[in-house]
């Protein structure tokens, strides 16, 4: 923020069903175009990622930089699983199992990650939404997610970065992310799990988009 203008935005409300991750991504495609002067710099977190690798291979007049984190082109067998818990929990509005269901991937399970559980998922589920609908379509679109064969279509330069212990999207297909994209580079960050929020990711964030190549 030192050096851009930084705009955090969200998935469109009222998703269709069958709605797909190309759908999303020509939305915020649209977005860019009446709102920006594009090409813009685009970061995507988790499932953030997930549409803008499809808006940046989709839509590349609209993308000058790209940046994915805790991400990759396709999920895990372990993290397709979780998500299919997830939307199980939202459909039946169990929110607090759901908010702690997503804190066991930031936190390990040890005697800290239990005590932020405990502390934090009641607050969690205070902001759930009154209707899952949203949410569990947007997880029905992302359960199809495998765009590691059409990686060379994105033209950005790219900054793929991970945790180690990721459990959603583990290194190995981060590896196989940044290898097909032809301008990569990629971070694992050792000890760190799903979420990076720490300061050498932060900067190194930075530094990707500031420094001009």
């Amino acid at each position: 923020a030192q050096h851009r203008e930084v705009f955090v935005v969200a998935r469109r409300p009222g998703m269709p069903a069958g709605v797909t991750l190309s759908d999303l991504a020509h939305d915020y495609a649209q977005k860019i175009e009446v709102e920006f002067e594009p090409p813009v710099e685009v970061v995507g977190s988790s499932s953030g990622g997930s549409i803008a690798i499809y808006l940046a291979a989709e839509h590349p007049a609209q993308v000058r930089r790209l940046a994915i984190f805790d991400s990759a082109c396709r999920m895990g067998d372990e993290g397709r699983a979780w998500q299919r818990r997830a939307a199980e929990l939202a459909r039946e509005r169990r929110w607090n199992e759901l908010s702690r269901q997503l804190i066991a991937t930031v936190w390990p399970d040890n005697i800290f990650g239990r005590a932020a559980s405990r502390a934090f998922a009641p607050l969690m589920a205070l902001s759930a939404p009154e209707d899952p609908t949203d949410m569990v379509r947007f997880i029905e679109a992302e359960d199809d997610l495998d765009f590691c064969a059409r990686l060379g279509e994105i033209s950005a330069p790219t900054f793929v970065a991970v945790g180690e212990h990721d459990l959603l999207n583990p290194p190995a297909l981060a590896r196989v992310t940044a290898a097909g994209i032809p301008d990569c580079r990629l971070r694992i960050y050792e000890g760190r799990r799903h979420g990076l929020r720490h300061k050498e990711f932060a900067q190194d964030l930075a530094d990707f988009f500031v420094t001009v190549d």
